[in-house]
């Protein structure tokens, strides 16, 4: 299952200083796209080392760097003992960020955000449990509650044009 994180992007740098930063790592900075700032972290909420992150929707522009200390480390391949990682020119949208251990492959956590341009958004992301990630045409984002039966679950759907929809599903667990 992934979690769903507040959409309220917060401005933590001005597109300036991202745009230095970018200037800094021989990046192209796109003001129209969104970027985020990642704490990867384990089951006890401390950071996370060796961890690679993807994120979907990407295109050519999107750039995922690792962090050392207090900028980005170009040639770090996974999270350090800090547990922070960063992307780059996001498209604007729902965008699924997801964590795997950079050893062995194996997915740790999804989180979907809303990205919006010109804001870098911070996202704190804990190991989430393996539940399916689709439920028929709708991607699953959150699990809301479960009861002896059922199960309810916020669900994104996708339609033409880029258009999304929040959507509500329930989920029995005994075969009619």
């Amino acid at each position: 299952m992934e979690d769903i994180v507040d959409p309220d992007a917060v401005e933590l740098l001005r597109p300036g200083t991202i745009s230095t930063i970018a200037d800094i790592l021989q990046l192209e900075f796109d003001a129209t796209k969104g970027q985020a700032l990642i704490l990867n972290v384990d089951c006890t909420l401390q950071p996370s080392a060796g961890i690679t992150i993807s994120s979907d929707p990407a295109d050519d522009d999107t750039v995922i760097l690792y962090i050392d200390g207090d900028l980005p480390d170009p040639n770090l391949d996974a999270t350090i003992d800090t547990g922070n990682s960063g992307v780059f020119n996001i498209p604007v949208g729902f965008t699924t960020f997801t964590n795997v251990r950079a050893e062995t492959g194996q997915r740790i956590s999804s989180s979907v955000v809303y990205i919006r341009g010109g804001y870098l958004t911070y996202i704190n992301m804990p190991p989430t449990s393996d539940l399916p990630t689709e439920v028929g045409k709708y991607k699953i984002i959150a699990k809301l509650g479960q009861g002896g039966m059922a199960q309810v679950l916020l669900c994104l759907s996708h339609g033409p044009g880029g258009f999304n929809k929040l959507v509500l599903r329930s989920t029995s667990f005994i075969a009619m």
